[in-house]
């Protein structure tokens, strides 16, 4: 039975040792929330034509956090912000 806490305690110990080194080694947290542009890709086109080099012209205006319907009513598919 001790070696079973023993064993806990060394796992909970590197369990709390690599959750602080993955959330205060030094990383920052860089917020993407904001005013973005949108464009539907119901064609799944996105990838091979390369759009995330340029906005589309079919892009709107939306923020982030939110829901893709807000800027394209009854829309679920694929999007490129």
């Amino acid at each position: 039975m001790k070696a079973h806490v023993r064993m806990f305690k060394l796992a909970f110990g590197i369990a709390l040792v690599v959750a602080g080194a993955a959330t205060g080694g030094g990383a920052s947290v860089v917020s993407l929330d904001g005013q973005w542009l949108l464009a539907p890709d119901p064609q799944n086109a996105g990838r091979d034509g390369k759009w995330w080099t340029a906005p589309r012209s079919e892009a709107k205006p939306t923020r982030v956090p939110w829901i893709i319907q807000d800027a394209f009513p009854g829309y679920h598919g694929v999007a490129w912000y």
